[in-house]
């Protein structure tokens, strides 16, 4: 699904690209500390992030490019370009039994989760339910680790998401969390926090693309966003068996559609071939503070052989999912710079990624380097 708004209607999944190398098996988490993420063990060799812990150039701490982020919006980020983490490197545990959203108790917040998706789908015919996988816990290896970054990963749906992060009363959205605190140890496992993904899409004449979202998608309407969505459970079967394999079978079926979803995702609101992209590597994992009440994304660094113009010449011929959008947007460092001093861009307002996907380039934290 294009944009944040994965709830909008669908387009036909691309095959499998011959450009993915076959994943890596990735084993489960052994046993160790208790991760802060529904008291879930995490690897021996992980830590809780602290995005700046490694900050040891001046640009990566320059307080001015940080400052204007919402507190809690990172979880990790990258703190030089060689950090890239692709998928080989990623370690990923999914594990529906663990890290999958837990049911509400009460009557009454599995009537309001009932009552905000009604009336959504009401606003909204184009909403439908689909399952998503679930962000549980982040955590950072130990320095020089082959892995990183280790992610723990289980199920939710669209319903769920629109119902507790973007729940319309702030009231039940507390009770969701209390509920949490109490019988989960957890304050975030009622909550649904599906997964998105975005990108610093590059251009090769040294351009970001981004794109105004439409009033069709589920959120941000209006916003500055890059391209985004979700990655999907349905693509390697997670959804319909989500204890299908071996553990590491199961963490490599989804460590591998995360890193395909966003070129499927560029394919489709920009509609720029695969052929042209570059294997996506991560360089943030954030948290959308706002109507989206910190539901996770995972933000990539994508290049592109194609310039400017040829790209806009791609997005005006309209994509499987261009309504999400209703216009692109190509900018250079100094628009990078104007974008950070006025909060917005030509008066639309930018996404909490938007303002990461910002900094990153700012502080020189991904290889983006003017022509």
């Amino acid at each position: 699904m294009a944009s944040a708004a994965a709830g909008a209607s669908a387009a036909a999944p691309l095959a499998t690209p011959e450009l993915e190398a076959e994943a890596t098996p990735l084993d489960g988490a052994p046993a160790a500390e208790a991760s802060p993420a529904q008291g879930q063990p995490a690897p021996a060799d992980a830590k809780p992030c602290h995005p700046d812990d490694n900050d040891d150039d001046d640009h990566n701490s320059n307080d001015d490019v940080w400052a204007w982020l919402q507190p809690g919006t990172l979880e990790w980020r990258v703190t030089s370009p060689d950090k890239l983490v692709g998928e080989d490197q990623l370690r990923a545990d999914f594990d529906h039994a663990r890290y999958s959203a837990r049911e509400p108790a009460t009557l009454e917040l599995a009537a309001a989760i009932e009552e905000t998706w009604a009336a959504r789908v009401s606003a909204n015919p184009r909403l439908f339910n689909g399952t998503k996988f679930r962000l549980a816990s982040v955590r950072s290896g130990e320095a020089g680790s082959e892995s990183p970054l280790w992610l723990g990963i289980g199920l939710t749906d669209y319903r769920r998401f629109l119902g507790t992060n973007c729940a319309a009363k702030q009231s039940t959205y507390d009770e969701l969390l209390a509920e949490g605190r109490t019988a989960h140890a957890d304050e975030r496992a009622c909550i649904a926090d599906p997964l998105g993904v975005g990108v610093i899409l590059v251009t090769s004449d040294t351009k970001v693309i981004l794109i105004e979202r439409s009033h069709l998608t589920g959120e941000y309407q209006g916003f500055v966003d890059p391209p985004a969505g979700h990655c999907e459970p349905k693509r390697p079967g997670l959804d319909k068996d989500p204890e299908q394999g071996s553990p590491s079978d199961r963490s490599a079926a989804f460590r591998k559609e995360l890193f395909w979803s966003i070129l499927d995702e560029i394919v489709c609101e920009v509609n720029i071939p695969v052929v042209h992209l570059s294997a996506p590597r991560l360089c943030a994992i954030l948290r959308q503070q706002g109507p989206s009440r910190a539901r996770p994304n995972a933000l990539f660094f994508v290049t592109c052989d194609l310039n400017e113009a040829e790209i806009r010449a791609l997005y005006n011929q309209g994509g499987e999912e261009k309504d999400e959008s209703v216009a692109l947007l190509a900018l250079n460092l100094d628009d990078l710079r104007a974008a950070r001093r006025l909060d917005n861009i030509n008066g639309a307002p930018l996404t909490p990624q938007t303002r990461v996907l910002i900094s990153l380039v700012l502080s020189q934290c991904v290889p983006f380097k003017p022509c």
